[in-house]
């Protein structure tokens, strides 16, 4: 007994830890709406159209230390270790509403597929064509919200109707016809829908716009369409498939690159698709960042991992030079040992350049979903404007989250930053997809 009863009570603390382990689970996913209806409360909940809030410095350091900050980098970190080690092509969970978003995503690339250029001469940027593509989207915005919500609450009520056949008396039971997003919220999800393919305007694309999507992936989250069960689908299949599109706007297009670093950045218009795919790649031991100069591995490996299918999309458009010349951060990033490190890298750069730079997050849209808490009043005597032009005309390094031995290329913007327009040291840089129209740019 004396050789045994430790053995139990081993074996008791190690049933508890998983216990305790099994039930901060779910916590955790009822927090970014697990397998049950999230804690918000639907039908009584105030919404709101979404809007830009990040106006000044002060605004944006109240969005970094804020709850909702902390909440969508959660988001993005859920999303990251979904998908840690998953091929695209891999087997995965696809619910009905991924289902359909899938389909949605396919009809705009149908809907990109048959609308002409229109003609522009000599012009390099900006096909004014984009915008009969985004009123086609706009108009089916609504539509095509209540379309996801539908299908989550049948998917809902599926779920309910599975489990009270189980037994599970927790469940509170709703009818088929009872919808599980109201229909006031969907103009506020939709805000996002329409925010992440591109400015109407300008005619641009880049990583605020990203984000958006990301948002609004995160928005039918918090109302519960989607669960935990979906995040490995959302990046492998959804995202996956969102790239795609906005690869196919940008050459259709000629989309400008919304506030492009050229050089001095991974991509002229994303960022993501490298934090995933090197997320992807991260428990590969023997497959090395120093990889991506290998031109075989990557047409080998590309239809599997976003980070090379990124390289080899670069390496498609600029073929002027390797990557050294016209992407040195790819290449100092190629550097780095291990893809583990080359994760936690982006994702510390990913916080730092864009949910952390003004000039991207001025056009941040904050609702109810994601709110937007006001930063405290200034001290009494306090200059908000001489603040502001105190702190503007440095707006820090344009790379970060990578030790300084890969940071040869670092750059400093100087001189105030103007909403829509690079800073002053730092001229435009067209991207690679527009240069291939006409004359390419040397080392682009």
């Amino acid at each position: 007994m004396r050789v045994r009863q430790p053995k139990r009570r081993e074996g008791l603390s190690v049933l508890a830890s998983l216990i305790s382990f099994s039930l901060a689970m779910e916590q955790h996913a009822a927090s970014v709406g697990g397998t049950t209806r999230p804690q918000l409360d639907l039908q009584h909940h105030q919404w709101l159209v979404p809007e830009k809030r990040l106006r000044s410095l002060r605004d944006l350091e109240a969005w970094k230390h804020g709850e909702t900050h902390r909440a969508f980098v959660a988001f993005i970190l859920d999303l990251n270790a979904a998908c840690t080690g998953v091929k695209i092509s891999a087997e995965c969970y696809v619910s009905p509403v991924v289902e359909h978003i899938l389909e949605l995503l396919k009809k705009l690339s149908t809907w990109a597929s048959e609308i002409e250029p229109a003609p522009v001469g000599l012009s390099r940027f900006g096909n004014v064509a984009f915008r009969i593509w985004l009123d086609r989207v706009q108009h089916s915005m609504l539509e095509d919200m209540a379309s996801i919500a539908r299908i989550a609450a049948q998917s809902h009520h599926q779920q309910q109707q599975q489990q009270e056949q189980a037994g599970d008396d927790a469940m509170v039971a709703t009818s088929a016809e009872e919808p599980l997003v109201p229909p006031e919220a969907l103009r506020e999800i939709g805000a996002y829908w329409l925010a992440c393919f591109g400015d109407y305007n300008r005619i641009d694309y880049g990583t605020g716009h990203e984000a958006h999507f990301l948002a609004w992936l995160y928005c039918w989250t918090r109302v519960g369409a989607l669960d935990a069960r979906d995040q490995c689908a959302l990046v492998t299949r959804v995202f996956e498939r969102y790239i795609f599109l906005m690869r196919q706007l940008q050459f259709k297009f000629w989309l400008e690159p919304a506030g492009s670093h050229g050089v001095w950045g991974l991509d002229d218009y994303h960022f993501l698709p490298f934090l995933f795919g090197s997320a992807q790649l991260a428990p590969f031991t023997m497959m090395r960042p120093k990889s991506i100069h290998d031109t075989d591995y990557v047409d080998q490996f590309y239809k599997d991992f976003m980070y090379l299918a990124c390289i080899k999309f670069i390496n498609t458009v600029k073929t002027s030079a390797s990557l050294r010349w016209h992407s040195p951060m790819l290449d100092d990033i190629s550097a780095v040992k291990t893809w583990k490190k080359v994760n936690e890298g982006m994702i510390k750069m990913y916080q730092a350049d864009v949910l952390g730079k003004l000039p991207i997050m001025q056009h941040m849209l904050f609702g109810s979903l994601l709110p937007f808490t006001e930063p405290p009043p200034l001290p009494e005597g306090a200059d908000d404007e001489q603040e502001q032009a105190r702190q503007i005309p440095n707006a820090g390094p344009c790379v970060g989250g990578f030790s300084q031995q890969h940071q040869h290329h670092q750059h400093h913007h100087t001189g105030a930053l103007v909403e829509g327009e690079m800073p002053s040291c730092c001229p435009r840089i067209p991207s690679a997809v527009a240069s291939r129209r006409d004359i390419a740019i040397p080392f682009d």
